[in-house]
């Protein structure tokens, strides 16, 4: 196969290694997280969770997430109950991150590692594992201010020129 940039794909295969597994997530550094700490303005904090219901954000083509919580008595007896919760979801319906793996063509992942270390148990190569801690600077875009809503409709889409007009 190819490399990306032999098919005029932008492409940092190579650039860390030929062992690499993080991608851009190298670009991450101590002191770029100290430099990023020196530009805090407030110490407000966001979260930036997408619900855990039937109803959120979710593709037409996947099943709704499911959630319950069950409860038992407890193994020491009397009145001692505990409560666990049970979820089953697609990864794409809730806040997450992109493993290097998630995307690939014909048999071969980022950096050239082989498709086939996918399995149904994870992934050997390229696996959201391999990205470590991402601690950096960000920049929080207020979209519903941006387009003078108090919140936006649910579903609404947010494109990267959006993005771009919001940020300038």
């Amino acid at each position: 196969m190819p490399r990306p940039e032999e098919r005029g794909v932008p492409s940092n295969w190579g650039r860390w290694g030929d062992e690499d597994q993080r991608g851009t997530a190298n670009l991450l550094s101590d002191d770029g997280v100290l430099a990023a700490s020196k530009l805090i303005g407030k110490g407000k904090v966001y979260s930036l969770a997408a619900p855990l219901s039937p109803d959120g954000p979710n593709l037409p083509t996947r099943r709704p997430t499911w959630h319950v919580v069950t409860q038992r008595q407890r193994a020491s007896g009397g009145d001692d109950m505990s409560a666990d919760d049970v979820v089953m979801m697609h990864t794409h319906g809730t806040t997450h991150i992109d493993a290097l793996c998630h995307i690939f063509v014909g048999d071969t992942l980022y950096n050239g590692h082989p498709a086939h270390s996918l399995t149904p148990y994870g992934a050997q190569k390229c696996g959201v594992d391999n990205v470590g801690p991402i601690v950096g600077r960000g920049i929080l875009l207020d979209m519903a201010t941006f387009r003078d809503r108090q919140r936006l409709e649910s579903g609404l889409p947010i494109t990267p020129h959006d993005l771009d007009a919001c940020a300038e």
